[in-house]
């Protein structure tokens, strides 16, 4: 059954939690599927999109590639998946150097309380009084500030919080720092009925439920230099940079262990490795091997799935830079988009604002010049209406002139006037015969003398 590279990737990272230790071994379908179905809660998803048939040959191709015993044949096979830059390896190892500074300060704060608590213990109650030992003020849970991936992107670091440091759910740290600290009081006690036996029958102590840690951890910082030289045994480091382990270098750790499980003080999961690293240290120093394999297992168990947790986390950060550059691409699109639409708004807006204008403009003129053409043409329909009742008055005046004439030259002495006259087809006045009795004078010289 064919597969993808996406598809593979996930595989591994999902299912690399699983897949350690002597089940990293196997090959055999039946037994990968008998895992698969035990874990299937864990795989929820993976189930439901690949299906069991599927995600069975996958795992059994990638088992048969031994990328889960080996990161060197994972590394080969993925590469981007454990590809990092130098920028966020230091964002992360201080983001750790934080919080395992954090833890430092808590823990401090639990020995200052438990030492007050002792001074007080110690003194005299006062008569009638009941004290009782109050449970100290809450530890302060390690806050720390989101710090930003480093990539090639620097646009991008203020916008994906880190995954970093990485957490256990408590409730398994709880379980492994318990079960550690069980095992380191069991060597313990075994190493006291070894060494010290006088000292178990005079405190009473029959069993390593008995002695808590942290008593242990004072009674060999007091008395490993009357032990035998034999008995404890220091590891060496064999470099002339490094100084020689002491006995304080062993129980350090094993004290810090202890009070992060009691206290319920949250660690890193890195810090949860590196107690268990001293607890490792410690149970060798005291030479209980059996129970040094044990927490040896129980740290490469807890490395292992610390491992593919951070494997997770570089594949969910690297694949939400992707995302968010894809979206800062598209968003500078939009942007772009918004303010083409914006510009073009604004200029079609200008464009009708101009051509609302020239309209208006053509109309006024056009309003004004049709205004002036009427005027025009109602003046010489006046001037025609005026000559025509100035013509009738004129004949008038002319009748009246041509009686007023021909009284006027019937009168004027012994000189007499014969007018006779037709109208031409032509309208002008056609005087054909005018004869004058003595000296006449031409009626038409008359008319145009008295102004007709």
């Amino acid at each position: 059954m064919a597969s993808s590279a996406p598809d593979r990737r996930r595989v591994y990272i999902t299912c690399r939690p699983i897949f350690t230790g002597d089940n990293a071994l196997l090959r055999r379908e039946k037994k990968i599927r008998n895992l698969v179905r035990k874990n299937k809660l864990s795989l929820t998803k993976l189930l439901s999109e690949l299906g069991e048939d599927k995600l069975v040959a996958v795992l059994k191709g990638l088992l048969e590639e031994n990328v889960f015993v080996s990161e060197v044949c994972a590394r080969a096979i993925f590469p981007d998946l454990f590809q990092t830059t130098p920028s966020r390896n230091a964002e992360r190892e201080v983001s750790e150097a934080k919080a395992a500074k954090s833890a430092a300060k808590a823990v401090e704060e639990v020995v200052a309380s438990e030492d007050n608590l002792k001074e007080l213990s110690d003194e005299e109650p006062e008569p009638g009084v009941l004290q009782f030992a109050s449970a100290s003020a809450p530890f302060p849970v390690p806050t720390l500030e989101l710090t930003t991936t480093g990539g090639p992107d620097e646009l991008l670091k203020d916008q994906i919080p880190s995954l970093y440091p990485s957490f256990i759910p408590y409730k398994a740290q709880h379980l492994i720092l318990t079960a550690a600290q069980q095992l380191l009081e069991e060597c313990c006690f075994d190493f006291a009925a070894k060494w010290m036996p006088s000292l178990l029958e005079q405190r009473g102590w029959d069993c390593a439920a008995a002695v808590e840690l942290t008593k242990w951890t004072q009674i060999l910082g007091k008395t490993h230099t009357t032990l035998p030289p034999n008995a404890i045994k220091l590891a060496n480091t064999n470099t002339t940079t490094s100084p020689p382990m002491t006995i304080r270098d062993l129980v350090q750790p094993a004290q810090t262990l202890r009070h992060t499980a009691v206290h319920r003080l949250p660690t890193t999961a890195r810090g949860i490795g590196r107690l268990l690293g001293g607890a490792v240290a410690l149970a060798d120093a005291l030479q209980d091997h059996g129970r040094a394999a044990q927490l040896e297992q129980l740290k490469a168990e807890v490395d292992a799935k610390v491992r593919a947790m951070e494997l997770s986390k570089n594949s969910l950060e690297d694949r939400a830079a992707r995302v968010l550059r894809d979206i800062a691409r598209r968003r500078e699109e939009l942007d772009r988009a918004e303010r083409d639409l914006k510009a073009t708004m604004l200029r079609e807006d200008a464009d009708n604002k101009a051509l609302v204008g020239r309209l208006l403009e053509e109309s006024v003129r056009s309003i004004i010049a049709a205004a002036s053409d009427d005027g025009a043409r109602s003046r010489p329909a006046d001037r025609a209406s005026a000559t025509a009742s100035g013509g009738s008055s004129d004949r008038g005046r002319d009748d009246s002139c041509d009686d007023a004439t021909a009284v006027a030259l019937a009168h004027a002495g012994d000189r007499e006037v014969y007018y006779s006259g037709d109208e031409g087809d032509d309208g002008d006045d056609d005087i054909r015969d005018v004869k004058l009795a003595e000296g006449g004078v031409d009626v038409r010289l008359l008319n145009l003398f008295v102004g007709v």
